[in-house]
């Protein structure tokens, strides 16, 4: 109960921060960077960032701490009882790093080509509730509807 407690009560003061340092940092932005920068990017990133603050960090941080104890505590042991042991924990702990690099390297990749997809579909969301009053003037609402529909599919 104790670490789920820290937990909750951690991520909500880094997620509280993380939102504001955002904020702070997007209004200081100078006019030139909203010209060059898309504004469904903009919120695309926004989002994402406070969404893995919110879900995905204290669930993976819980996680972490589980199979860390599970995991180094009995490797610990093992060291300690038989110190011979090292020698066949030194290379499958390389081995791991070894792949846990290459994962690394793979998922950043994988992350950066979500992000540019997904920037469209905010760029045409926030773009059509900007114009939802011409929209509704011109009676256009079911073209940007199918238009939605389309880039979400």
């Amino acid at each position: 109960f104790g670490r789920d407690a820290f937990l909750s009560f951690g991520s909500l003061k880094a997620a509280t921060q993380l939102h504001n340092r955002m904020l702070t940092s997007i209004i200081q932005c100078p006019m030139l960077f909203f010209d060059s920068t898309p504004l469904g990017r903009v919120l695309n990133r926004f989002s994402k960032d406070q969404d893995t603050a919110d879900g995905s960090l204290p669930r993976s941080l819980n996680e972490l701490y589980s199979c860390a104890l599970s995991t180094v505590g009995p490797v610990i042991l093992m060291v300690y009882v038989t110190p011979i042991s090292l020698a066949g924990v030194l290379p499958v702990l390389y081995v791991y790093l070894s792949i846990f690099n290459y994962f690394r390297r793979t998922s950043r990749e994988i992350k950066r080509l979500e992000a540019n997809i997904r920037s469209p579909i905010y760029a045409h969301f926030t773009e059509s509730l900007n114009g939802v009053a011409c929209l509704r003037a011109y009676q256009l609402l079911a073209l940007f509807e199918k238009e939605s529909q389309k880039r979400i599919d």
